[in-house]
């Protein structure tokens, strides 16, 4: 994700907590923590990420920051832990979140502030090799796809074992077409990197020729740049592939 991307998610977060209708205490507080983190050397996309949480969490919470108990606060944490809308992972994120926010807040708190709160470390990955999709599922999901878009989308995820936030970024002008394949400059959470693709670079090029105006669903086109527009876009993404997925691979399921 760009710089200027990241700035301006920033001042759009800034101005959510400004027009919203918890406290001006709230707010005061939650733009010192702001500043405290860029202090720390955080970058802007962390920044905004902790407020962001912090902005939910205080909607979530039914009194000031500054006034909620530990009895409040194990509720806020009991409501995080029964949303099904949020990952265990981004739950863990809310959480721990939260812990070091009022760390913060609070430093001469004994003991500690939120030491009760218990997050799950990650341990390798859970699935079962037998439940990891197959080479012949991923070209049945390809070809299930519909338009050009979901199919160069699915062979490049499927090819380049990216992160779905390194596609966020993606323009034309990072694709690079050659008689091996294309390389593709992809942009995410450890920096710049080249990856060389073979399989899809076929469904790339059909749509870059086409010059549609969505390679992936909420992309568009300004002046010869694609963009992806990150709001819904990852929720967008899990849909389009269970979509595809139980049309062609598990059409009973």
């Amino acid at each position: 994700m760009s710089l200027y991307k990241d700035d301006k998610i920033l001042k759009a977060t800034e101005k959510r907590i400004i027009n919203a209708s918890y406290s001006k205490t709230d707010k005061k507080i939650l733009f010192s923590y702001e500043a405290d983190l860029f202090v720390a050397d955080l970058s802007v996309a962390r920044v905004f990420k902790h407020l962001g949480q912090l902005h939910r969490l205080r909607i979530w919470l039914d009194v000031d920051f500054p006034k909620a108990n530990e009895r409040g606060l194990k509720n806020l944490v009991s409501q995080i832990q029964r949303r099904k809308d949020l990952s265990p992972d981004t739950k863990n994120d809310y959480k721990r979140c939260l812990r070091q926010f009022y760390r913060w807040l609070l430093p001469d708190a004994n003991p500690p502030m939120l030491s009760w709160i218990n997050i799950k470390r990650k341990v390798g990955n859970s699935k079962l090799p037998e439940e990891l999709l197959t080479e012949d599922d991923k070209v049945a999901m390809i070809n299930a796809a519909n338009n050009l878009r979901d199919k160069a989308f699915i062979a490049t995820l499927s090819e380049t074992a990216a992160r779905i936030g390194e596609m966020d970024s993606l323009q034309i002008k990072n694709i690079k077409f050659d008689d091996r394949g294309a390389v593709l400059m992809v942009d995410g959470k450890t920096g710049m990197r080249r990856v060389r693709v073979v399989s899809c670079a076929p469904y790339l090029s059909s749509t870059y020729i086409h010059h549609l105006n969505y390679i992936i669903y909420t992309l568009r086109s300004q002046s010869g740049k694609l963009y992806l527009y990150s709001h819904g876009w990852y929720q967008t993404v899990l849909r389009m592939g269970s979509y595809h997925a139980h049309r062609q691979i598990f059409p009973k399921g």
